[in-house]
């Protein structure tokens, strides 16, 4: 039951198109009911597949589980899209359905953030796991708030950045990690998530080969979707 449907057409030099071929994508995959797993891209693709996850199921809600060491709510400078701005604007352009209340953010680290990114994280009502607590709390702990919070939604999607994950695990990243999540304990929260009746889907983002190690995080994102479907 599980497929590969092949890559989404993307432009180097035309960000916009690609992002709507994206949206696309995802939409008529939603439509569709079927569940998605992506891999590729900086962490700014994260905004147009769940952008055409939410198209695709108007007047639904989408929770997300975001495992990250940034919150990446920054603001957009003059429209242009950035690593650091997908889950601000799914909250702000998607208000009816992206609801702060509904999104947990995991892994975020204390020393990569401005204090002004939490402080909207609390405007908005997402609970903020950090990199210590997790560690402190264990995964299954940090899960257990981060589903019965996504059980308030229609739908859940799990959004991965590896640079949230240890360099231990996942050194192939443009910003490795030394002080990250433990790669065994977000493969097991992608297995808990998936189990979840309102799970449609997830992505990995920020993987690069050219900097990784041995396929030392291909292989360990190959075992999180595995983990998933």
């Amino acid at each position: 039951k599980v497929a590969d449907i092949g890559d989404v057409h993307c432009i180097v030099t035309d960000m916009k198109t690609s992002y709507d071929n994206i949206s696309a994508t995802t939409q008529f995959l939603r439509e569709k009911g079927i569940a998605m797993a992506t891999l590729g891209g900086d962490n700014s693709v994260s905004y147009p597949i769940m952008r055409g996850l939410c198209r695709g199921a108007p007047g639904k809600t989408l929770a997300i589980i975001h495992f990250d060491a940034h919150h990446d709510f920054r603001e957009s400078h003059y429209g242009a899209m950035s690593s650091g701005v997908p889950y601000r604007l799914l909250l702000e352009e998607f208000p009816d359905q992206v609801k702060g209340e509904c999104m947990t953010q995991i892994g975020i680290s204390d020393f990569c953030n401005n204090p002004t990114l939490h402080a909207y994280a609390d405007k908005k009502g997402v609970e903020v796991i950090s990199n210590v607590e997790t560690w402190e709390r264990g995964i299954r702990d940090v899960m257990n708030t981060a589903l019965e919070r996504a059980r308030g939604a229609d739908m859940l999607f799990v959004s991965i950045d590896v640079d949230g994950i240890d360099q231990a695990w996942a050194p192939g990243t443009a910003a490795p990690n030394p002080f990250g999540l433990d790669g065994r304990d977000v493969a097991m929260a992608v297995r808990w998530a998936a189990q979840e009746a309102n799970c449609v889907g997830m992505d990995i983002t920020e993987l690069s080969p050219p900097t990784d190690h041995q396929g030392m995080t291909a292989n360990w994102a190959d075992t999180v979707y595995m983990n998933f479907f």
